[in-house]
């Protein structure tokens, strides 16, 4: 990384920002716009038609996690298609039209701030992993991590204090599992492991061999049962 003219951090973000704007460029403003739309929309609906779909799936499927999963997969595909195709058809009309140049301007604006979305987020979990006191060279050389951790502390201040506090408890909860789970299989480990093997013997005994008396009485012994 440090034989590159410029940061490989500032590559990304750039490919990235770049990518973005030319995808909703070409796609167009109301393109982008509703298809978010049609997103969303497809998982209210199978939020709201999950319970109304739930009977008749799980007498089809006897098992009813199973059955509510498909129930709610098949209500949010269904209307993504439906959704998507009407998208299509709107962007079409839109693209055809006068406003065809107005539609891929804001479509690239669009695009613009999609990614600068996208890496604001990224940069939140990007800080927890390095924080700043132990963050390595190539995030501390770039120039445009500063700019992207700007947005990222003002929409942070546009979240509540409640979800705020939600989300680092559930952070926290997270981060005591993966430790409870580390500590399970160590603990794991060494319950499989195999114990350690005995030193060889040297030749060398601890215990005290026989005096001269008792050599003398079992010489005795011997020459008496020839």
């Amino acid at each position: 990384m440090q034989e590159l003219p410029v940061n490989i951090v500032d590559l990304v973000v750039i490919a990235l920002l770049l990518l973005s704007g030319v995808l909703a460029f070409f796609r167009g403003f109301v393109h982008e716009v509703l298809a978010i739309a049609a997103w969303i929309g497809a998982a209210l609906a199978a939020l709201f038609g999950l319970p109304h779909a739930r009977e008749l799936a799980r007498q089809l499927i006897p098992i009813d996690w199973a059955a509510d999963a498909a129930a709610g997969g098949a209500i949010f595909l269904i209307v993504l298609v439906l959704l998507s195709l009407l998208t299509r058809m709107i962007s079409q009309r839109v693209q055809e039209s006068a406003l065809n140049s107005l539609d891929r301007a804001l479509g690239f604006l669009f695009g613009l701030a999609r990614a600068v979305l996208f890496l604001a987020i990224a940069h939140v979990f990007l800080v927890w992993l390095f924080p700043p006191d132990n963050q390595p060279q190539w995030m501390a050389q770039s120039r445009t991590l500063p700019l992207i951790a700007e947005v990222s502390q003002r929409l942070e201040g546009m979240v509540p204090e409640s979800l705020k506090s939600d989300a680092e408890g559930a952070a926290r909860d997270a981060a005591d599992k993966a430790q409870q789970a580390i500590e399970a299989e160590r603990q794991f480990r060494q319950l499989t492991s195999p114990p350690p093997e005995a030193p060889e013997d040297s030749g060398e005994s601890d215990q005290p061999g026989y005096g001269e008396d008792a050599r003398q009485d079992m010489d005795r012994l011997i020459q008496s049962t020839q």
